[in-house]
């Protein structure tokens, strides 16, 4: 899939919000993200709107898994391109270090802009460009994989009692991340915002916003092979830490999504979450709601308990016309 070029944003600045009810958005997009990752087999039944159940699934697996895993991509990216810079800074040059990663695997950096001094002080300053190049990159206490290119540049660096705000602006070749499920590869161009909140004990809130006109998403979940471009994407992840360990995360966001995934096509699907989408450590959702609207039909996904439920509005016009419930894992194997 090419990667499409756009002229860039101001960083923070969000891409104009989807023209349609946040509300209704939010349970269609959800459904959206399960039928986009694909769906089970089996027969299904193709009502008035066109749409199968197995590709509303579908769009429920994607809505539910698609941008969460693309938002934690960008985030694994920048904390291990973090800890590679620290560990460049212990060399005499910033052109070419080649790094063992934490996990195993090599990334080798090259920083420019700046001056020598704070290219090796081992933290991000504004003004500096970052180029890495991933090879079978684990950072540490991460089962996530990086191979790749990524180029980076830090827009503006902000301390203030309230935590610490770096704005970057990033461009990725082809940056794939591997994951238990599979593999993700992305390419484009995105403003990144992350800004880290230190708490009592030992505990951080790392807060991470993710915005682009159009990324290009390649997938290889549950052995199946997907293709999509993301438009109009504004993402939203926290991830609470204790002791730098993990504990859980939130996600939130919307999205344009076009592309064919396990043999169904999307055009144009809307898709956003309802609130806040609660996940797991390993990436895994909890509880949560999101919306998809997939030509003239409004599809509302609900997680809780360990249980799907989907509802069906043909015509979005605000009539339920089909309510079903699955298992969890139903919703998990259905990305891709």
């Amino acid at each position: 899939m090419s990667t499409h070029s756009s002229s860039r944003r101001a960083p923070g600045a969000r891409p104009p919000a989807p023209a349609f009810r946040r509300g209704l958005v939010a349970a269609a997009s959800a459904a959206l993200f399960l039928a986009a990752c694909g769906g089970g087999g089996g027969a299904s039944h193709t009502g008035a709107s066109g749409l199968s159940q197995d590709q509303v699934e579908s769009d429920a697996g994607n809505a539910s898994q698609l941008g969460n895993h693309s938002a934690s991509t960008f985030d694994n990216l920048f904390d291990t391109t973090q800890i590679v810079t620290s560990a460049a800074a212990q060399g005499a040059t910033a052109d070419g270090v080649v790094v063992n990663c934490a996990g195993g695997g090599t990334a080798t950096i090259t920083i420019t802009g700046g001056t020598l001094a704070t290219q090796l002080n081992g933290q991000f300053d504004a003004g500096e460009h970052y180029t890495v190049q991933f090879a079978q990159c684990r950072g540490q206490l991460d089962y996530a994989q990086l191979d790749g290119t990524m180029d980076m540049d830090i827009v503006s660096v902000a301390v203030s009692p309230a935590g610490r705000t770096i704005q970057a602006a990033l461009t990725l070749e082809s940056l794939k991340m591997t994951l238990p499920v599979g593999t993700l590869a992305l390419g484009g161009q995105a403003d990144f915002s992350r800004t880290v909140a230190d708490g009592d004990n030992g505990a951080t809130t790392t807060t991470s916003e993710l915005t682009s006109s159009e990324l290009t998403a390649k997938t290889t979940f549950h052995g199946r092979a997907a293709t999509f471009d993301l438009t109009n994407v504004d993402f939203t992840r926290v991830v609470n830490k204790v002791n730098g360990i993990a504990t859980g995360s939130t996600f939130s966001g919307d999205m344009t999504i076009a592309g064919s995934a396990d043999g169904f096509q999307f055009k144009n699907v809307e898709i956003s979450t309802d609130s806040a989408t609660t996940y797991d450590v390993d990436g895994n959702p909890l509880n949560g709601a999101w919306t998809a609207v997939h030509g003239d039909t409004t599809i509302h996904v609900g997680l809780s308990g360990g249980i799907v439920t989907v509802q069906l509005d043909r015509g979005s016009d605000g009539t339920i016309d089909r309510t079903w419930t699955f298992p969890l894992q139903h919703l998990i194997d259905a990305e891709g």
